[in-house]
C-alpha cells in the first residue's frame, strides 16, 4: 500500500525545492531565449563521490551513533516486526 501511494505520489505531487525549480526554470529559458549562458546555482555545483558517500553511506551512521533516541526507535521498530512475523497464521 505503501508503494502504491508513494508511487502515485511521485508522479501527481509537484517538485517543490526551490534550487530544483530554478533549475528547470533556466532550462527553459535556455532553449526559449538561446542564450545558452543561462544557469542556475544548481547547474553549477559539483558532487562528488566523497561527498556522496559522506551524505548517504556515513551520515546514517553518524547519526545513529550520536541520537541515542534513534537506537532506540530502530530496535522498537525491528522489535515489533519480529513479534508480528512469527504469529501464527491460526489462533486455535
Amino acid at each position: 500500500m505503501a508503494a502504491a501511494f508513494g508511487g502515485a505520489g511521485f508522479f501527481i505531487i509537484p517538485e517543490t525545492m526551490a534550487p530544483r525549480l530554478l533549475h528547470k526554470k533556466a532550462k527553459k529559458l535556455r532553449y526559449k531565449t538561446r542564450n545558452w549562458a543561462l544557469h542556475s546555482k544548481l547547474d553549477e555545483e559539483q558532487i562528488s563521490i566523497k561527498q556522496l558517500a559522506q551524505n548517504y553511506i556515513l551520515k546514517p551512521f553518524t547519526m545513529l551513533a550520536l541520537e541515542p533516541i534513534l537506537v532506540l526507535g530502530t530496535c522498537a521498530f525491528h522489535r515489533a516486526i519480529l513479534n508480528f512475523r512469527n504469529k501464527p497464521e491460526k489462533l486455535t
